[in-house]
């Protein structure tokens, strides 16, 4: 058997690549039976190379037992270790990988690992984030998408209820981040440690979204049947910080952007049905609010005009990527119309003038002045400054 381009070449040559010997099976199982799991772990280390891959039921011995199964934090970090470095040599395809749904929503959805090093999730998640993102750009190489592990697994055409999934261990990482309540100085490193591992978990959920949008034909109905489900979701995120979180944690800035926007539509006074544009940008920032959890009143009015333009300065940012890099058309399309350097087409909705841009920022700043004061206008200005010069420096553009 010869490496092909799915699963890489050395120095331009075909490699021939072979199962470790049965002699080096025998010790790799004696091991296992002895449970000498550092003997393991050294064995399967010392043996796997570019010519040389694992039986399949080692390495599932190693991701189920080492991995997972271990009570030891050095042999769970030793087996990921190994599992990766088995990764970038032989690549794992829809044919033989080593982990399915089932297993990853079982880790996912335990809800103490007590006995059990809690930075295995985080370990597993990673190989398996790896494994998907590994074969997804060796298929679009290959213009073979519909045969990717992620296609297989995390479609929203076919597999919705698996996304669906991901959406929810997305929300929980989200409310489980941040301080605890209790937490006091001697956890103050424990704290840090956990904050770290949950904020990782949620860019690794991100990057599964970010993969479901992108291996089906159409990202925009993708993304329109994901914001669907987490719209009620962010509605219910309790505190700003966590859904900045979520927010500023986005790998889709199509995502990303239709998710405020559905915040924004939420709240309009005046829900007229515009096109992605910067037209419509403005038209949120006229006629929106934020329906969202806030404290007291006064103080909720002012937070809730703050991030207002925090979202609405993502909003922007988002809708440019979506634009500049074509990311309504599936994957392939896109590469097909960068490589003929096609610009994308300008619509009525994007014909806005500087003047227009001044006279809409006018507008919401006598409104903010009217409901809080001229005080807190000031206090808002470093944002309405922003926003409206992002605004103004694309208008020059054209």
């Amino acid at each position: 058997m010869y490496k092909n381009v799915e699963n890489g070449v050395n120095e331009g040559r075909p490699v021939k690549r072979e199962v470790i010997s049965q002699r080096q099976q025998r010790l790799i199982h004696c091991t296992i039976e002895e449970n000498f799991p550092q003997g393991t772990l050294q064995f399967i280390s010392d043996f796997v190379s570019a010519d040389h891959y694992l039986p399949k039921e080692i390495v599932h011995h190693l991701i189920k037992n080492l991995l997972l199964g271990s009570i030891s934090t050095n042999v769970a970090l030793n087996a990921y270790t190994v599992l990766m470095k088995i990764q970038r040599l032989h690549p794992a395809n829809a044919s033989n990988v080593q982990w399915d749904w089932d297993l990853l929503r079982e880790v996912m959805e335990e809800k103490s690992f007590t006995d059990k090093p809690p930075t295995a999730r985080l370990w597993f998640l990673q190989y398996v984030v790896q494994t998907l993102e590994d074969d997804f750009h060796v298929k679009l190489q290959l213009h073979m998408l519909p045969k990717s592990i992620a296609k297989g697994v995390l479609s929203c055409d076919g597999h919705f209820a698996n996304v669906k999934n991901v959406i929810q261990w997305l929300v929980d990482a989200v409310d489980s981040s941040g301080p605890s309540a209790n937490s006091g100085e001697p956890s103050r490193e424990n704290e840090l440690l956990n904050q770290g591992m949950h904020e990782s978990i949620i860019c690794l959920l991100q990057k599964m979204l970010h993969l479901a949008i992108e291996v089906d034909n159409s990202p925009a109905l993708s993304s329109n049947k994901i914001v669907d489900q987490m719209f009620q979701h962010v509605l219910n995120i309790s505190s700003r910080p966590k859904r900045e979180i979520l927010f500023n944690s986005m790998e889709s800035h199509l995502l990303r952007y239709k998710v405020i926007e559905i915040l924004f539509y939420h709240s309009c006074v005046d829900r007229r049905n515009l096109p992605m544009s910067l037209a419509k940008i403005l038209h949120f920032l006229q006629n929106s609010t934020l329906y969202l959890e806030t404290q007291d009143a006064y103080r909720g009015k002012k937070q809730t005009w703050d991030e207002m333009l925090y979202l609405l300065i993502l909003m922007f940012l988002s809708y440019q990527e979506v634009m500049t890099g074509l990311l309504r058309l599936s994957v392939t399309e896109r590469m097909m119309h960068v490589s003929a350097e096609t610009l994308p087409a300008r619509t009525m909705h994007e014909e806005i003038s500087e003047r227009d841009i001044q006279e809409y920022f006018d507008i919401f700043c006598n409104k903010v002045s009217e409901e809080l004061g001229e005080e807190f206008l000031v206090q808002l200005q470093q944002k309405i400054s922003l926003l409206k010069l992002l605004m103004q420096s694309t208008v020059m553009k054209y």
